[in-house]
């Protein structure tokens, strides 16, 4: 605290001092400061059925503890002030849960109503009867989205479960996953509370947001007095409320730009010392001055913290904004000079820190959100096999992959199952004419809860095995019904069709959709029969072959790794946004990488540039050109005098190139850039034919032993003269600036600033080479210029 006062202080001094040397107005505005409200809505959804309530003795105890771990909870949801004017508030509510639910209390703001709430959830009596969690997390979030702030990302549900039941099929609000996924698609985050002993982990993962809401969470324990309740309830409020720093102090932030301070002052004792003393010690009416510098931000806003920027050393005002706010404020700031530079780009789940950057114009700021693949629209076909050898217990299985999968592509692939968009269709067969059909659209059937309930109410058939039939029927009755280009059928089944008095065709869907064919074992443990299985997956066919996959039982169905596998197979064809930013050549062209090899890189530098060399040498080969037009890449090491290498002759095969890119051996010596200007345009002039564009990308920080400015520029002139277009890439903080000037334009006294920009690229250090797209922003460069 006495740190922060005296780097107050004295940064308010010197704004003062700046303000009267400059003979700035000196008449001060009062300004009124308002806090905003930053809300965050807060609902408890209590699990009181019988597998809580009846669980240990006395009766009802666990529901005890869960009721004064939500009353503790609520004790701590204080209003609290932070940083960049944000008054954090809790707007809380309640509902408990069996085979109904009840609600408690709405949204209510806390801590006003803090002792009402209290209150009836200490009123709560368990109903100890089934579990439908569905239900209540779709109530649950149908009360924080009608009440409460209209922030959707400061929801949240806190779900306090023992995950019971296992099976799910008592769940009549569409499952457990579709009302998890409901909550992650409209932005509220759910947090998965344990009610302990004996609860479900797998079951109370699919409830949380991810394994961040999930942890170990816990709201009863058998001992006394927990600590772990108690971590909970704080780990939970420090997940929603922490603010993280971009900084570990202002110490930190303030010996940054101390330099940059201290040449402030130097520049005000130097122009204007009189003026210092005259404004110290004396009362004149001086003439008055140029207009001030520009003042503070105003308060950010608390809706969207994406982006910080500070800052630049011209405006003190802003550092003071920066030391007493929290830098992952909503701040953005136009730069007017090249400063130094940091960036944050905040998500809820991570940020990322950029490295500090020299000589960057930003102006403005933009910040781009990276976009997700997309699978679909598609439409999924499951034809289900309900013969008699697949026994009851492997139907209901059968079934539940069915709606797993279903959730794993909504929840994973962001696949929108609804009208206009992907269709879900399921046929499930026996014997002859047996066939049963559910389909979004139909009557009862107006969304993707409904469907899945329906798959949950087919009843087994138990007849005999006519698949043949049953594809005939879905490619009749079902695919017809479809409309999108995108489609996949997906037949479980143990592949024994009796084909003696089922003459219809295993391959009937070939000619229509992709097929994916799951055999599995039967209840007499016959392996599924391999041969149907192809033939059904459109396998020796003149038709696109499908997938064929065997299991031993039906419960690998279930398993993570094959689930993940099945959806992977079906979005195998996403719709991802193009980041390749393509270039094209409007003409042959001859381009060389000219890499430096020399003690002043270093062996570890040394690799990370060869990696770049072929990621440069891949996209130029790689690009558009004309009909009859080529692009040759070719790379040449060089580092003392005399010390010029030849590692790749010009080539259109990156194979040969990459291959010897690998190889090339670090000669750690000297630094002669001059000389190897010199050796690549003696290369250029016997094996570059007219009429090519010539490009040579030099690798250097401009030092070079024994080497005057006048000579690079003689090496370079040379070089434009036979018509080699030169571009610079300059890594670290030691470049020699006269000779990287020098480089660029073969005139280190008089230099085009604009010429410059397009032939010079700086990066702090070796690693940013291989950082984000920067291989393509060079790449295009050098082609489109």
């Amino acid at each position: 605290m006495r740190l922060r006062t005296f780097l107050f202080t004295f940064l308010l001094e010197v704004c003062f001092l700046w303000k009267g040397a400059l003979a700035q107005q000196t008449e001060l505005s009062t300004t009124v400061v308002k806090f905003e409200d930053c809300p965050v809505d807060l609902f408890f959804v209590l699990d009181t059925s019988e597998s809580v309530a009846l669980r240990v003795k006395p009766i009802g105890d666990l529901v005890d503890q869960v009721k004064d771990f939500t009353n503790r909870f609520i004790d701590k949801l204080t209003d609290r002030y932070y940083r960049c004017d944000r008054n954090l508030v809790w707007n809380a509510g309640a509902l408990h849960y069996s085979d109904e639910v009840q609600l408690i209390k709405g949204l209510t703001r806390m801590p006003n109503d803090k002792d009402d709430l209290k209150r009836r959830v200490s009123e709560v009596k368990y109903i100890g009867k089934g579990t439908y969690t569905d239900c209540a997390i779709k109530r649950g979030i149908e009360e924080v989205l009608i009440s409460g702030s209209n922030h959707k990302e400061n929801k949240y549900l806190i779900v306090v479960t023992d995950g019971h039941p296992l099976e799910g099929y008592k769940e009549p609000c569409g499952g457990l996953e579709d009302a998890a996924n409901e909550a992650k698609h409209l932005g509220i985050k759910v947090f998965s509370v344990a009610i302990s002993p004996d609860h479900l982990e797998p079951r109370l993962s699919v409830i949380a947001t991810d394994n961040n809401y999930r942890r170990n969470f816990t709201a009863t324990s058998l001992i006394q007095a927990p600590a772990d309740t108690e971590n909970t309830i704080d780990t939970i409020i420090d997940m929603i409320v922490s603010i993280l720093f971009l900084l570990p102090s202002c110490l930190l932030f303030f010996l940054t730009y101390c330099t940059g301070m201290i040449q402030l002052v130097m520049v005000l004792h130097v122009t204007s010392s009189n003026a210092l003393f005259s404004f110290l010690f004396q009362k004149n009416n001086g003439e008055a001055g140029y207009p001030g510098l520009p003042g503070c931000k105003g308060s950010p806003g608390f809706d969207v913290c994406t982006l910080v920027v500070c800052l630049s050393l011209t405006y003190i005002c802003f550092l003071l904004c920066c030391i007493f706010c929290s830098s992952k404020a909503n701040i953005s700031f136009w730069m007017q000079q090249s400063p130094l530079l940091a960036c944050v780009i905040y998500t809820e789940k991570y940020y990322a820190i950029l490295k500090w950057l020299r000589h960057i114009k930003l102006t403005p700021l933009t910040l781009f959100l990276a976009v997700e693949c997309t699978c679909g629209p598609i439409d999924l076909l499951f034809v289900l096999d309900s013969s008699e050898s697949i026994g009851l217990q492997n139907f209901q299985i059968a079934k539940d992959f069915i709606i797993k999968v279903i959730d794993r592509l909504s929840k994973d692939e962001r696949v929108k199952f609804e009208a206009g968009e992907s269709q879900v269709g399921v046929v499930q067969y026996s014997h002859d004419n047996t066939q049963e059909l559910v389909k979004m659209g139909d009557d009862n059937i107006g969304n993707i809860g409904a469907l899945k309930q329906a798959v949950k109410n087919l009843r087994w058939i138990a007849g005999g095995t006519y698949t043949g039939e049953a594809l005939q029927f879905t490619k009749d009755n079902l695919l017809s019904r479809f409309t999108t280009d995108k489609r996949v059928a997906i037949v479980i089944t143990d592949g024994r069709s009796d084909t003696l008095r089922d003459p219809a065709s295993l391959s009937s869907l070939c000619d229509v959709t992709q097929v994916v064919s799951l055999g599995i074992g039967d209840i007499f443990r016959t392996a599924p029969n391999s041969e149907q299985l192809g033939v059904i997956s459109c396998q020796g066919t003149s038709q696109k072959p499908g997938l064929s996959v065997q299991r031993d039982n039906y419960a690998e169905l279930l398993e993570d790794s094959f689930l993940q596998n099945i959806t992977a197979h079906v979005c195998k064809e996403k719709k991802c946004p193009d980041y390749t930013c393509p270039i094209t050549f409007a003409g042959s062209a001859d381009i060389t990488l000219l890499v430096d090899g020399s003690t002043s890189v270093g062996s570890r530098n040394f690799e990370v540039s060869k990696s770049f060399v072929k990621r440069l040498a891949e996209r130029f080969l790689s690009a558009k050109k004309g009909l009859g037009d080529s692009v040759r890449v070719s790379v040449v090491q060089y580092s003392g005098k005399g010390q010029q290498k030849n590692e790749v002759e010009f080539s259109q095969n990156y194979t040969v190139i990459a291959d010897a890119v690998d190889k090339m051996q670090y000669m750690n010596d000297a630094t002669d850039v001059n000389a190897a200007i010199r050796y690549v345009t003696n290369v250029y002039r016997q094996t570059s034919p007219s009429g090519v564009k010539k490009s040579v990308l030099i690798f250097s920080d401009g030092n070079s032993q024994g080497i005057k400015e006048t000579d690079i520029e003689k090496a370079v002139q040379d070089a434009l003269n036979q018509g080699l277009e030169i571009y610079v890439l300059a890594v670290g903080n030691q470049v020699n600036e006269p000779n990287i000037r020098a480089l660029v334009t073969g005139k280190s006294r008089v230099y085009d600033v604009s010429y410059g920009e397009r032939h010079l690229f700086r990066l702090p250090d070796y690693h940013s080479l291989l950082r984000g797209v920067f291989y393509q922003t060079v790449s295009r460069k050098i082609a489109v210029d």
